[in-house]
Formats: structure tokens, sequence, C-alpha cells
């Protein structure tokens, strides 16, 4: 019996020998496929376009036919930007993305989630033309458009462009609507921070000539009060201007509210000046 159990131990020996010496040697190209594989499986794709791009590389048999393979290769610059992004490095992502663009996919020009991150990251790093270019396409292939719209309207305000900035935000108000715009209530806060913002420094005009009309003599008086009245009546319709749309939250309800009360002002105020007016005996 023990005769029979040694033999059996030197038959499964050998045949391990056997089959260790069977083992087929991978060539280093498919090694570097294997190890682009797993690298990708960890989510390490920075790795694994090194190593996938040492396999694409090697010219050895079926490498030219390797769709799928070359598919991993290019989706890992496309996942590097994104875990990048993430992470807040957004110099990174940035590159990653370049670099996904310029594979020159036939997809990557519908690719909603790419356009957009992509337009993000450039628009982090204060990119401002490439972002706006970017934001643009997304717009043409109706990829978060009210975003992409309200991103261009901030950046034109970064840079001081008012008058385009105004643009942006009244087509988001009037073309885009409220109904299934997400960004609708902050479309106007920025509107009425602005009108209000104009309005204001009129405001401020006519209450600086109606404080020095106060304890003066009367032309004094008068020609101050001729001029806050003129600066009143200027600023009525900038604030009915800020209360063209109603308020829908907190913020835009009392922006709203602050221009109805200087609405209210300005017209007692003239009220009163034309009031008192006709009482002086000149």
């Amino acid at each position: 019996m023990k005769k029979f159990f040694a033999l059996l131990m030197i038959a499964a020996f050998s045949t391990a020998v056997f089959a260790q010496d069977e083992a087929p040697v991978l060539s280093e190209g498919q090694q570097a496929k294997n190890a682009g594989n797993e690298a990708y499986n960890n989510r390490d794709y920075v790795t694994a376009i090194a190593e996938y791009e040492k396999y694409l590389a090697s010219g050895e048999e079926g490498v030219a036919d390797d769709l799928y393979t070359l598919n991993l290769y290019e989706m890992s610059f496309y996942y590097a930007g994104n875990t990048f992004l993430r992470e807040k490095n957004y110099e990174k992502a940035y590159e990653y993305f370049t670099k996904f663009e310029k594979l020159g996919r036939s997809d990557t020009p519908t690719d909603c989630r790419f356009q957009y991150n992509y337009a993000n990251t450039a628009n982090k790093l204060d990119k401002d033309a490439e972002a706006l270019a970017l934001y643009q396409k997304c717009i043409d292939i109706d990829c978060n458009k009210d975003a992409c719209y309200f991103a261009i309207a901030q950046i034109h305000r970064k840079n001081d462009n008012i008058e385009k900035m105004m643009s942006v935000v009244t087509y988001g108000l009037d073309s885009l609507g409220q109904a299934g715009n997400r960004y609708y209530s902050r479309f106007l806060l920025l509107y009425q921070i602005q009108e209000l913002k104009d309005a204001t420094e009129v405001m401020k005009k006519a209450q600086d000539f109606a404080q020095k009309a106060s304890g003066a003599d009367i032309n004094t008086y008068l020609t101050n009060m001729n001029q806050a009245v003129k600066y009143y009546e200027e600023v009525i319709p900038m604030y009915e201007k800020v209360m063209k749309y109603p308020g829908v939250d907190d913020k835009t309800n009392a922006n709203y509210s602050k221009a109805k009360s200087g609405i209210e002002v300005c017209k007692s105020s003239i009220e009163a000046y034309e009031s008192y007016r006709k009482t002086i005996k000149k």
C-alpha cells in the first residue's frame, strides 16, 4: 500500500513538472497588455495608458486587430480626466481630457458628459475662450443647456462684459423659461443684482441732491430738489425692470420687494416736493 502511494506521489510530481514546463511564456507585449488590464480594472488609468501603449507599439501578431484593447486604451484618457476632475486636480484633468479629444474618436463630438466636463475644467483654469467654445459645443448638442448658458454668463460677468452677460441672462429667463430650467433662480438673481446695481447708483444721486436741499434757503432747495426729482423719475423705470420677473425664492423675492420699495420712495418724494412747491410764494 505504501509503495502504491509513493508511486502516486511520483506521478503527481511528474505531471506538475510537465505542466509547468508546458506553460506558455508570454511575450513582452502580452505582459504589457495584462498589466494594462489589471491597472484598468483597478481604476489606475494612468498606469493602464502606459502599459497599453507598450502593447500597442509592440507590433506583435494580432495587435493591429485588437480593437477591444485599443478602446480600453483610449477610454483610459477619458476616465483619467474624470478621476482628476473629482480630485479637483484641474491641470491634470485638462491634460487628459485634451489628449482624449485629440484621439479623434467619432463619438467624442456628441459625448455630452465629456464635453461638459471638459468645458468645466477649462473654466476652472480660467481658459475663458476655450471654455466658452466648449460650452457652446454642449449647447449645440443640447447638453446641459441651462448650466452652460449660466456658466457663459458668469464668465462674461467675471470679465466685466456686462452687456454680454445680460444678453445671456435674459435669454436664460425668456427663452429657456422656468419649467425644466434648473438655473432659472440663478439667472434671475444675476439679472436682479445687475439691474439693482444700476438703479442704486441713480437713486444715490437723487438722495444726495435731496440731502443738499434739506435745510437750505429756498433757491438752493428748489435747485437741488429739481435735480433730485429728475433722478427719481429716471430711476423708477429702472426699478420696474428689476420687477419684470417675479421672485422665485427668498433672495429674488427680497430683491423684488427692494425694487418695489424704491419706487414707492421715489413717487412719495416727488409727490411731496410737488405739493410743497405749490405752496411756495415767489
